[in-house]
């Protein structure tokens, strides 16, 4: 495994450990990591959407569903660890309220974080099950990461994808 690699899971740990839960302090310096982790298992009778998070794209297919138990299935095809976070929201990607970084705030005014799944490793894969409503929801990795000419927001890279809820 390559430094860079190994620094950028490190750094992703450490926010887990040291970071998970809401950001109290108002922070706008870095994302708050909040949410719950994932509830892992798949239902016979919800919905299923594969996911794929690579760089720097999610894709998802269906892109819709119908309200109920939804079953994310998620696989990081990438080289850069990722987080899958759920977002139910009116709004447009580009109008989600925003940290310095480019991270989206994901306890910003207009946006409703379901839940996510924290660290999600190149090549591993994990799954989500949520009960959603009807309604517009984003799906979102927010990482952000030490590069050499500053940090790096994975949504502002372009990690977010529609999904939408009949």
């Amino acid at each position: 495994m390559n430094a860079k690699l190994m620094g950028t899971i490190a750094l992703a740990a450490s926010f887990c450990v040291g970071g998970c839960g809401s950001d109290d302090a108002g922070n706008d310096g870095m994302p708050g990591y909040g949410g719950t982790s994932g509830t892992s298992g798949t239902s016979a009778t919800g919905a299923a959407v594969n996911v794929t998070l690579g760089e720097y794209e999610v894709t998802v297919a269906p892109a819709s569903a119908t309200a109920g138990e939804i079953t994310f299935s998620i696989e990081n095809t990438g080289d850069d660890a990722h987080e899958f976070v759920v977002v139910m929201t009116d709004l447009a990607a580009a109008d989600l309220p925003t940290h310095s970084d480019g991270s989206f705030d994901e306890q910003g005014d207009g946006v409703e974080v379901v839940d996510e799944v924290d660290l999600i490793a190149p090549g591993d894969s994990e799954e989500l099950s949520v009960d959603l409503d009807p309604g517009s929801y984003l799906l979102v990795c927010n990482f952000v990461v030490p590069e050499d000419d500053g940090l790096e927001s994975h949504f502002h890279e372009g990690m977010v994808a529609p999904f939408t809820v009949e």
